[in-house]
């Protein structure tokens, strides 16, 4: 039985990916735009392991059940998708990682 951990981690996420203190009304339709700067396999799994969309998040074992990988791998995928997005950032803003990704 897959365990699920309740608990919004949304902000985390915007965290991580350099966009500064994030703004907690940020909507889900917002990080949609974002996260559609990913390979769909990325996006699952960030969207997995943050709990957006559902408030509940994944630990890196569930995801990897899910889509039959290493929990490592998950983890390769979800670090890899958080750099693209920090970079995307920081290239748009010219440099300021703090800076917003735009569609």
């Amino acid at each position: 039985m897959i365990r699920r951990h309740r608990g919004e981690r949304k902000i985390e996420f915007l965290k991580e990916i350099g966009l500064g203190e994030p703004d907690i009304s940020r909507t889900e339709w917002e990080i949609d735009r974002i996260l559609r700067h990913l390979p769909e396999r990325s996006r699952r799994i960030v969207r997995l392991r943050y709990g957006i969309g559902t408030g509940i998040s994944w630990t890196l074992k569930e995801i990897a059940q899910e889509f039959g990988i290493s929990r490592q791998r998950v983890w390769e995928i979800k670090r890899s998708a958080i750099r693209t997005l920090r970079d995307k950032g920081a290239s748009e803003s010219g440099g300021d990682r703090a800076g917003r990704i735009d569609p």
